[in-house]
């Protein structure tokens, strides 16, 4: 029984991901950002960031746990610290 909730939570997992890929597809998220001015000069992307920073409150994870301290983390911590301290 432990093999199926652990696929389950798999599965739940891959569904949270395709609607918030879907969520910020359909608002223009990435776009939005680019003529707001929110730019980076070269790393990650910042829809990449966003998204990864959004998407933490769904999968129960806490932002120092995760980006932070987590060195398998998909994004850098600098990176996510540039982003949210950066004006542009």
């Amino acid at each position: 029984m432990e093999h199926n909730r652990i696929g389950s939570e798999a599965q739940d997992s891959i569904h949270v991901s395709s609607k918030i890929r879907n969520f910020f597809d359909h608002f223009r998220i990435g776009t939005l950002l680019h003529q707001c001015g929110v730019r980076k000069r070269h790393g990650y992307s910042v829809r990449s960031l966003i998204v990864a920073i959004f998407a933490l409150p769904f999968f129960v994870k806490n932002f120092f746990r995760d980006i932070v301290t987590n060195e398998q983390a998909i994004v850098g911590k600098d990176a996510a610290y540039d982003l949210l301290k950066g004006c542009t």
